[in-house]
C-alpha cells in the first residue's frame, strides 16, 4: 500500500453540504468522490 497523507481544503458551508448529499444519493461519501476525481484527473495526463 502506497503512504497516505491527509488533504486539507475549505469549502463554502453550503457547497459542502450540497456535494455529500449528492455523492450519498450515489453510494458515497465526499472523501471517496474526491479521491475518484484525483485518480481520473490523474489517468487523463
Amino acid at each position: 500500500m502506497e503512504q497516505q497523507v491527509l488533504i486539507q481544503l475549505r469549502a463554502d458551508k453550503a457547497l459542502k453540504q450540497e456535494a455529500a448529499e449528492i455523492y450519498e444519493s450515489l453510494g458515497m461519501d465526499l472523501p471517496t468522490a474526491f479521491r475518484m476525481f484525483m485518480t481520473r484527473s490523474h489517468n487523463l495526463y
